[in-house]
């Protein structure tokens, strides 16, 4: 067992660092997971008589050796004069650039993901780690474009020319006279640990983090075994995977790299965690292994720190979760292409420009399951503001789709029961004005009796107003099939548990498509149907 470098009498030859050493946090340990991928890549380049980078030096040395156990891995360097060497090796092939963008060869299998999804992680890891201007070097932005479903969509990246705070990390921990590890505590910066900062800078000195070699080398490498992802240009996600087996995870890893466009649009810090998930299952080391959890933080800029952004929710998952719900969610309600009005190019010509969008919806699920809450909790508030309401409505097709799936496990009595008898009596009144209404009149009425049931649901207060609320609207409409057979499961749920019944109605209100002219409001007309 080697001992620690803070020990007069270790050996500095090789170096071994445990996943369960003192110290060692989520994000410790996900940077030795990436570290251990990294080795992984490194030993089948090896196997295949590959050179480790893109440049012909440093080829390989015979001296230079490792090894990696569930639990520990270690790092041989020959000599212990040879450490600085075997660290420049290692560095120059972890933390490379390729096509003009950060490449992390750990995070990849042997397919590369296209251009346009890199540039997606780059951003991504501009958001978290890197967010700092102190820790890169940036170059002129570059717009590129593919096709997708028929569409050319453009994406733009801004250069990279170094990431020095990572590249260049070992060059602390090596005396450059004798290329010997130097046994110290090395401060840990934002740019190792996102969120890790000094608290004020009048108490630098007591709340600046300082660690041991054996600590900050795997914090280095977190930015490999992790994974980050943009929300928007302002807000990024970092996912921060529990591991418990280097070996499982070295395996894993390249697998939950997104390797499609559309994987790497997220709304939400619940949402990244879910399709984080899938990924997990999905994989065929997950046939044989089992991972365990994550931690989730979602980084974005406050108005008292506008110099950089600092977390702003944190999610802690123990065990990865039952992701049945929400994989319909991501069926109905996917990421989709948007054509941007009026979009003109550099010569003021209209050309057809298209974004990726995420919606209100798939991202307000995913946050209810990853809290473990009913997947509708808290509909209520998105039917109160006018701007919610009015993007809801642009999805109410896929919402229609996804409530009306008799398949889908809704894991409460006679949630889905209310939502249809909902329906039923919105059909009803609709089609009661139609035949009332003089020809061009129905569809300000309709409007109208939209609204009345909107605020009437969404403003109760009480398990009365509510009550009174619903039954005055089954009572104005024929009563539907559904309420006949389920009325007794739609009772209780209305006296057990009023505010979802609440939240119910509301989807209900929502979701509901009749034909055109008995809708209160058209569907958006984009390319969200695809």
């Amino acid at each position: 067992m080697a001992r620690s470098l803070n020990s007069e009498k270790t050996s500095p030859d090789h170096l071994t660092l445990k996943l369960n050493a003192p110290g060692m946090t989520a994000m410790h340990r996900a940077g030795l997971g990436g570290l251990a991928a990294t080795l992984a890549r490194l030993t089948i380049c090896r196997n295949n008589g590959e050179a480790p980078c893109t440049t012909s030096d440093p080829l390989w040395h015979d001296e230079y050796d490792w090894s990696i156990s569930p639990i520990e891995l270690s790092l041989r360097f020959g000599k212990p004069e040879w450490a600085g060497d075997f660290m420049e090796w290692l560095f120059k092939y972890a933390f490379q650039i390729r096509d003009e963008m950060i490449f992390l060869p750990g995070q990849y299998g042997n397919t590369l993901p296209p251009p346009e999804v890199r540039a997606r992680l780059q951003e991504g890891i501009m958001l978290t780690f890197l967010q700092n201007g102190k820790s890169r070097e940036l170059g002129p932005e570059v717009v590129g474009s593919y096709e997708y479903d028929q569409h050319m969509v453009s994406y733009k990246f801004s250069t990279c020319i170094s990431y020095a705070t990572h590249q260049s990390a070992w060059i602390d921990w090596v005396d450059k006279k004798t290329g010997r590890l130097i046994p110290k505590s090395y401060k840990v910066s934002a740019m190792l640990n996102p969120g890790a900062v000094v608290r004020h800078y009048a108490f630098k000195g007591p709340t600046t983090i300082y660690q041991s070699l054996e600590l900050v080398f795997p914090l280095v490498f977190a930015i490999v075994g992790t994974l980050a992802l943009p929300i928007n240009y302002e807000t990024g996600v970092l996912i921060i995977p529990y591991i418990d087996d280097l070996i499982t995870f070295a395996r894993l890893r390249r697998e939950l790299t997104p390797s499609g466009i559309k994987d790497t649009n997220i709304g939400g810090i619940g949402d990244a965690v879910l399709q984080h998930n899938l990924r997990c299952m999905g994989s065929e080391s997950m046939e044989v292994y089992s991972l365990p959890g994550c931690d989730a933080i979602r980084f974005q800029r406050k108005s008292w720190s506008k110099q950089q952004k600092t977390r702003s929710d944190i999610l802690s998952i123990t065990s990865i979760i039952d992701s049945e719900f929400y994989a319909a969610a991501l069926k109905y309600f996917p990421p989709y292409l948007r054509k941007i009005e009026n979009a003109k190019n550099s010569d003021a010509v209209e050309e057809n420009k298209f974004q990726w969008l995420n919606g209100i919806i798939r991202p307000f699920i995913a946050d209810n399951i990853v809290r473990g809450r009913c997947w509708f909790a808290g509909f209520t508030k998105l039917m109160k503001g006018n701007d919610t309401v009015s993007r809801i409505l642009f999805e109410r097709k896929r919402l229609n789709k996804m409530v009306t799936d008799e398949q889908l496990d809704w894991k409460m009595e006679g949630a889905r029961s209310l939502v249809i008898a909902v329906h039923q009596a919105l059909r009803c009144r609709y089609g009661q004005i139609s035949s009332e209404s003089v020809p061009g009149s129905a569809k300000n009425r309709m409007e109208k009796e939209y609204d009345r049931w909107r605020i009437a649901f969404a403003g109760s207060k009480t398990q009365e107003q509510f009550r009174y609320s619903l039954c005055d609207l089954f009572s104005r409409a024929k009563t539907g099939s559904e309420l006949k057979e389920h009325w007794e499961q739609i009772l209780r749920l209305l006296q057990c548990d009023w505010l979802a019944a609440r939240d119910l109605a509301l989807i209900g209100l929502a979701s509901y498509k009749g034909r055109s002219s008995e809708s209160p409001e058209e569907d958006a007309t984009s390319s969200d149907e695809n």
